[in-house]
């Protein structure tokens, strides 16, 4: 065990250090982000269900989810638009205090 971990009752906690970076790319947050996921595979749950459906081998799958996620090997399964869910939060707490 290292010096900065802790371990009890099955937990181990480590600490890591973390570097922010910031590039300046001209583009706003909403260009910047339509243009990364373009970059990005797509989880397609109907041929996923298809492969489950017809006992595929291991090789198929394998091939199906490369196809999937694209030329980076990233793909997204789901998008969830936190900004709107912490906006309804933040106005809630406004209205209750």
């Amino acid at each position: 065990m290292t010096g900065n971990e802790k371990r009890g009752a099955g937990l181990v906690a480590s600490r890591v250090t973390t570097q922010h970076i910031s590039i300046a790319t001209g583009l706003t947050y909403d260009d910047l982000v339509r243009g990364f996921e373009r970059e990005l595979g797509r989880w397609d749950l109907t041929a996923a269900d298809r492969l489950l459906k017809s006992n595929a081998s291991w090789s198929e799958v394998e091939r199906e989810v490369d196809r999937m996620a694209g030329p980076r090997g990233l793909m997204t399964f789901t998008r969830i638009n936190q900004g709107g869910r912490f906006t309804l939060i933040s106005s809630a707490r406004n209205k209750l205090g």
